[in-house]
């Protein structure tokens, strides 16, 4: 499975400010839901929300996955996003400062795994996450991000 057909860089983005998890997260959801109308943020909102109090996805490199099912989207959307500092999400062990947010339809969370595990892969590749971390703008983040999906066939 590739990334590409499921990212687009209005759902890229470098954060200037990020103070907590659930700002984040809000944000998030805002700016998701303005690109991909059909999705509610408020109903996003709400289940990252439970996402971050009952099974967050994060790693030690910290990379944040928050993933979730709503009701009102059409298909998957991934949205990737760089924080200025680590914050935390939730009960996740880890801060993260790299964010590739899943959101789909209800019945799609085979889906997501397939998703989860190709973002997975990216971020293990030779230096993916230094030269994600190194994006100064959206368009950037989502040229090395694509970039990175190409590399790993």
């Amino acid at each position: 499975m590739r990334l590409t057909p499921l990212i687009r860089q209005e759902l890229c983005w470098v954060v200037k400010d990020a103070s907590t998890g659930a700002a984040v997260l809000h944000d998030v959801c805002s700016r998701v839901s303005t690109v991909v109308t059909e999705i509610d943020p408020d109903a996003m909102e709400a289940s990252l929300g439970r996402w971050a109090e009952m099974t967050p996805t994060c790693t030690p490199e910290g990379v944040a996955f928050p993933h979730c099912n709503v009701q009102g989207a059409t298909s998957n959307h991934v949205a990737a996003v760089k924080l200025p500092q680590t914050v935390r999400f939730g009960d996740c062990k880890h801060p993260a400062d790299l964010l590739f947010v899943i959101v789909g339809p209800p019945g799609t969370a085979w889906e997501h795994i397939s998703i989860l595990a190709r973002l997975a892969r990216i971020c293990r590749g030779h230096k993916a996450l230094d030269k994600l971390r190194a994006s100064k703008t959206g368009a950037e983040l989502f040229a090395t991000l694509a970039a990175e999906d190409q590399s790993h066939g």
